[in-house]
This record gives structure tokens, sequence and C-alpha cells, in this order.
């Protein structure tokens, strides 16, 4: 199951970052842009843990991390950007 939500305000600026490897060998490092809405994607069972992705208006990925159950992607949700239950609604497959 998906569940989507509108990002109304960045309460983590910076939290999370990019990193690769440039020409050189060096590791090269950026904060990763702010999403416009976010995507919690769950297992088959809660067990299996859930995906948080993360998106711009354009459909671009700017980020994702996996949790342990929804409660936990949830409760980072809101840590991130104040989403409450009642921000997410099911999202359905095209």
């Amino acid at each position: 199951m998906k569940y989507i939500a509108k990002v109304k305000q960045v309460l983590a600026p910076g939290l999370h970052a990019w990193a690769r490897r440039d020409s050189a060998g060096q590791l090269q490092q950026s904060v990763m842009p702010s999403p416009d809405y976010v995507v919690i994607e769950a297992g088959e069972q809660d067990s299996a843990g859930c995906m948080i992705y993360r998106f711009r208006d354009d459909g671009t990925c700017v980020g994702d991390t996996w949790h342990e159950n929804m409660a936990a992607a949830k409760h980072q949700a809101q840590y991130e950007y104040g989403l409450t239950d009642n921000d997410w609604s099911i999202q359905k497959d095209a």
C-alpha cells in the first residue's frame, strides 16, 4: 500500500545528504533538495519495512529512506515535515 502527502513545511532542512565520488575519487556531498511531496510505500507485511520516497512536483525523486514499519515511517515524516495522520491519503496505482 502507498500513502502520499504534500509537504507543507521542512522542519529539518539539511538532514539528508547525497554523496558521490568525483573523477578524482574524492567524496562530494550536497544537501538533498527539499521535496514537494512524500510517498510511504509499505511492504506486503509490516515486518518487511517501509520506504519514504521524496519527490519534487515534476516527479523527480530527491531521496528515499527505509523504516522498520509504517509507524516509524510516519514518525519520521512528522519529524521532518510536520505531517500528521490527517495529511496522508492512499495513492492509487495507475
